[in-house]
Order: C-alpha cells, then structure tokens, then sequence
C-alpha cells in the first residue's frame, strides 16, 4: 500500500513479527519461541495443582540496541476466581525470577477444578497497587516518564481466562507489547542528481505518554503525549545514510505506544518527523538549521495511528528537488536558503611541480571575496613534518608560501563556506626533473 505525503511517497506495510513470536507459557508448549518445551502441571495432594508460568517474549527478525525488545525484566500477576475475586497478586522482578533463557518461570499454586482469569502486566518495573477487580485490570493505564523509559524492556501484557486446573494441562498465553516498533528507510532514487539529503535525525511527534493496558489504547489529547517523543539523532541516524541497491537506505527503528484515533488530530496523533541537512544547486540549509518532512502514521488496512505489538516498514522517497509541495508544516522549508552565486579559484592551479629549493606561493580568491574561508593546516602540518616543505601563511590568512625541501608529494586543502560552500584540494609534487 502507497501513501502519499505531497511529493514525498511513504510506502508503509505493517507485520505480524512481534505476534508471531511473543508467547507466555503456562506450563506449556510456547508456539515460536525457541525456549518453551511442552511441561505437564502436576496436581498436588488435597486438590491443589501446581502451575508453572513461563514469561517470555520470543526473537525478533529485527533487532535493536534500545530498546531490549526480548526481555521480561519484572512481572505483574493477578489471579481471579470463578466468582471475580482476587485471590492472588504478586510482583516479581529480576533478581527473584528463576530464568530458563530469556523466559521467567513462575509457580503458582491453584485449586484443582476452580476456573481462574489470570491477567500479567511485564516490565513495568513496579509493583501495581489499586487492583480489586478485574474491571480496575481493563481500566488500568501505563504511564511513562519520558519517552524511551523502556531499557528494561517493552511494556507487554498478556491474559488466560477461564483456565482450569487439571492433570497435565498446557496452556499459551500470547503476551502482547503494548508498543509500536516503526523501520524506516530512504529511498532517493528519485532525487535530482544535484541534490544533496543527509538525515541527521527522525523522531517521533506526539508519542504517546501512557496506554490502556487491555484493549484499544489511543492519546486522549494534548496533555497525554510528548511533543517531541522518541528520537534517532546523528550516528544513531546514519544508516539512512548509507546507500545500497538502488540508492535504498538501511533502516533505522523508533517506538511508541499504540496511538489509535479516529480521525488525524494535531494534538494527539502521531507523526514521524525527519530532520535533513540538504544542498541543491539553488537551496542550502542554513548552517544548524534543516529540511523537515513530517508525516502522520496511519494503519494500512484503514484509520489514524499504529497498533501494538506490530513492525511497520515505511520507505521515504522524495522527488525531484524534494521540495515540491505547498504544505509548510509537511515540508518544512523554514531551515533553508537560496546559495548565493560564486567559487572559490586557486592560483596558481590545483597541480603544482617543483624542484627542492623552490619557493611556491598558493592562495584563494572567493566570489564574494568576504565569503568564509578555512586553510586546511592539518594537512600543511603534516606535510612539515615529513620534511617536504616549511610553510609562511600570508596575512590574510587565504595563501601559503612553501619552501620546499626534498622530493615528495604534498596535498594542501582549502574551503569556503558561507554562502559558496566550495572547496579544493592542491596537490603540490617535488621532484628534481619536475614534468618528467
């Protein structure tokens, strides 16, 4: 499916990758998840059986540093009757849970033949007060702090209802992130040759502050999300950088909430907004300042915002100069400016010869002559030091004199910057027989 932002096509397609392979097991055989065997639950003298829960979250195709999408970190578990009260509540965290992997097993002990609703709330890293009945479970909320208060893990919950105690029972009980996870990539295939995008960096707009733990969980205005939320800045950017096949970008993840609205609100749905250094042969972004595209997630089989627990891939492709739209709030331009006409000329040329014992004088004349402009002493520096040449800066600190010394090559590097942006690389060759 193809959706399009003015001139700016995102093509968004969502998985099931997190479905697939998040699965608690109760004493049972966990689908997909690689460390979950099949267990019998043992009924114990005077009615009582025994039920093991195994919590864990499977293995994504995809992976990333942060969050920790696999990990189980702290559980919540609330144990009703057939008749709706709580007869059990517990927490667990980290240093109290016997590991298998990744998976958490926890015990329990049930009445044999009693029907239970178990509700689990994972990696909330607190204990959850306030729980009398199951309708204060379908009501609850998850609040974060800030945006990626998560690196313990993705907030997940999972239920079994109805569950029975019986000789050799195996149970699954899917456990469900409450997040989304969105990939996106670059694809400037379609770019004017001439122009120049380097992301610095994508966030997300308007990222959820809290979710309903059971069912459909969306921002309930302003108040509830964070305008800036969850960001990807500079090398953590970078692969929408690199390009592959077809001028592809690799991907690069952000998370949020599940965001379900009805319709697009600029106050509460959420949108993906990518930060752009960019040069064309008439615009430049202002130093500091960039390109914005912004687009809002929408769910590709209809409506406004992202579901739990799903992947969603959305390719950016801009056309042209990636610039032609009327929206200033989809593409913001605000961050750029026409490039002033003019270069930067070196005398007496890029490639100069001479013999040891030569005096050689380089310098820069810029159009404007008042454009900034930046003598590479790094490399005059170096070449000093391997003897080739002493060096004299002029006053106006845009020429150099060399005296030159033994045979070699030498590189020198000027740049301008405001509003030419030019720059040129000197190669400088001693030899005794210069032009043989």
């Amino acid at each position: 499916m193809i959706k399009t932002y003015s001139m700016i096509r995102g093509m968004l397609t969502r998985d099931k990758i997190w479905r697939k392979h998040a699965l608690i097991c109760i004493a049972a055989a966990c689908l997909g998840c690689r460390s979950c065997v099949p267990i019998a639950v043992p009924v114990a003298e005077g009615g009582e059986g025994e039920v093991e829960l195994r919590l864990g979250v499977g293995d994504l195709d995809t992976k990333s540093v942060d969050p920790d999408e696999e990990s189980v970190s702290s559980v919540n578990l609330f144990v009703f009757n057939d008749e709706g009260k709580l007869e059990e509540e517990r927490f667990v965290d980290r240093r109290h849970m016997t590991m298998d992997g990744d998976t958490a097993l926890i015990r329990l002990g049930l009445l044999k033949d009693v029907k239970y609703d178990i509700f689990v709330f994972a990696n909330f890293g607190y204990a959850v007060g306030g729980i009398a009945g199951e309708e204060d479970i379908r009501d609850f909320r998850y609040y974060l702090s800030y945006p990626d208060e998560y690196t313990e893990g993705v907030p997940a919950c999972g239920k079994v209802e109805g569950l029975m105690v019986k000789d050799g029972v195996k149970v699954d009980i899917p456990l469900t992130r409450m997040m989304s996870k969105v990939s996106l990539r670059m694809d400037r295939s379609r770019l004017e040759k001439d122009v120049k995008m380097i992301v610095r960096s994508v966030q997300i707009g308007n990222c959820p502050k809290s979710c309903l733990v059971f069912g459909r969980s969306g921002a309930r205005g302003a108040k509830d999300v964070f305008t800036e939320g969850f960001i990807k800045s500079y090398a953590e950017a970078d692969a929408l950088n690199i390009e592959g096949s077809g001028r592809l970008s690799d991907e690069v993840s952000v998370y949020l909430f599940e965001n379900i609205q009805d319709r697009i609100s600029r106050e509460s749905s959420s949108y993906i907004e990518i930060k752009s250094e960019y040069e064309s042969d008439k615009v430049q972004s202002r130093i500091g300042e960039y390109l914005i595209y912004r687009f809002y997630l929408e769910d590709p089989d209809g409506g406004y915002g992202v579901e739990r627990n799903c992947h969603y891939h959305v390719t950016v492709r801009p056309e042209g100069s990636g610039l032609l739209t009327e929206d200033g709030w989809k593409v913001d331009k605000k961050g750029l400016e026409k490039r002033a006409g003019g270069k930067i000329t070196v005398h007496p040329g890029t490639y100069i010869e001479a013999m040891p014992g030569d005096t050689v004088h380089v310098w820069a004349e810029t159009d404007p002559p008042d454009a900034e402009f930046t003598m590479g002493m790094e490399e005059l520096e170096d070449d000093r030091k391997e003897g080739l040449y002493d060096y004299e800066m002029d006053e106006n600190g845009r020429g150099v004199r060399l005296f030159l010394k033994k045979p070699g090559s030498g590189l020198l590097y000027m740049s301008s910057g405001n509003p030419i942006y030019d720059s040129a690389a000197i190669v400088v060759v001693i030899d005794h027989y210069p032009g043989t």
